[in-house]
């Protein structure tokens, strides 16, 4: 077995003093600014344009240099990701949740038991698991429960050396994982959040110049979107979550997944937005690497129209079936896909371990 960093997420309840609560609140409503002023001002470096705006307010009010750099570098995240979207709707900020630097602005005793933010000590009302580790970036939340910090531990584990294979077929109808025996399938939720989505253009094209003019409208349309969004994010984590289960269910402790980087730049920002195909890998990738799997990509060109058994081209019969031109064999494409991939995947991992040094052989 080989080592590897693996990161962790400890949960901490906390009750906060008085003045901490204070500057957490300051955090968001200067952050909400921030977030505004970006996406009305072009700039060239975020994160000393907002210094040299915001610096001297926030000093006023009595926030820590400190926890002004943590702000930046949040308000520049929002920002950034607010880039990104479809609808390019108004950024927004509305959950409490305050980034804190390791040494910086928190640090934690381990051996005592003790939490500090920003110098003062916060006790500890109960926490998810032990922290035993490095410590990273952390997060500062408000529930409706209290007051919670977030903390990433980062450790040295052990990671198995591949042992067994599923490989994971992405399309826009299914999710497909199994692995040259067994196969399982579940449906996305791409037709849900293309429903939303037709719905939110068809307000555009049903009320014309007028959608411009109505806010009303246009809240509706943000809304549309947001909830097909949601949706979306919603079945990728649940999806991670499912293909390490199939993972463990099968005895494997490696995932293939297919290189979609070519299919990827050639859609547009809509399609990305529906296929989500990077967000689910992402997050499959996430959940592997969570629970000591590996993940192998592997080339996706023609997985599912190239004969699992003897190599020939098929082609489609109808109801997403495909048949083999040389020797007749049938299948469902998305098995097709997933016996292809496994395949490729076993060559990939044979080819790696086939040249791996005498140290890593040892390990």
């Amino acid at each position: 077995m080989r080592e590897q960093i693996v990161q962790a997420t400890v949960k901490l309840k906390v009750e906060l003093p008085h003045e901490i609560v204070r500057l957490a609140y300051l955090y968001i409503r200067a952050k909400r600014k921030m977030v505004k002023w970006l996406s009305t001002n072009l700039v060239g470096d975020p994160t000393n344009a907002l210094h040299k705006q915001f610096y001297e307010e926030l000093k006023k009010q009595g926030m820590p240099l400190a926890l002004a750099l943590d702000l930046y570098r949040d308000a520049v995240k929002t920002y950034k990701s607010w880039l990104g979207e479809v609808t390019k709707k108004l950024p927004t900020v509305k959950t409490v949740s305050v980034i804190l630097t390791p040494g910086i602005t928190y640090s934690f005793d381990p051996d005592r038991m003790k939490l500090y933010v920003l110098g003062k000590e916060v006790k500890i009302l109960g926490y998810s698991r032990i922290i035993r580790g490095e410590l990273s970036q952390a997060r500062l939340v408000k529930r409706d429960s209290g007051w919670y910090i977030h903390v990433v531990v980062s450790f040295k584990g052990r990671r198995e050396r591949p042992k067994g294979l599923i490989a994971v077929d992405v399309n826009e109808e299914f999710l497909t994982a199994g692995n040259s025996e067994v196969v399982v399938q579940i449906p996305t939720r791409y037709h849900d959040a293309l429903h939303l989505v037709k719905l939110a253009e068809g307000l555009k094209a049903k009320y014309g110049k007028t959608f411009y003019h109505s806010r009303h409208i246009q809240h509706r349309y943000k809304e549309l979107w947001v909830r097909a969004k949601n949706m979306q994010v919603d079945f990728a984590k649940k999806a991670g979550a499912w293909v390490v289960d199939v993972a463990r269910g099968l005895g494997a402790n490696t995932i293939v997944l297919e290189d979609l980087k070519g299919l990827w730049e050639k859609l547009d920002r809509t399609q990305r937005f529906l296929l989500q195909y990077s967000r689910i890998q992402k997050w499959i990738e996430w959940q592997a690497k969570k629970h000591g799997m590996n993940v192998v990509y592997v080339p996706a060109r023609y997985t599912s129209l190239t004969c699992p058994k003897c190599k020939g081209a098929m082609v489609d019969i109808g109801n997403r079936t495909v048949k083999c031109l040389n020797c007749g064999y049938e299948d469902n494409r998305d098995y097709v896909a997933v016996y292809n991939l496994y395949g490729r995947g076993r060559w990939a991992l044979s080819t790696a371990l086939g040249v791996s040094s005498p140290k890593e052989e040892s390990n």
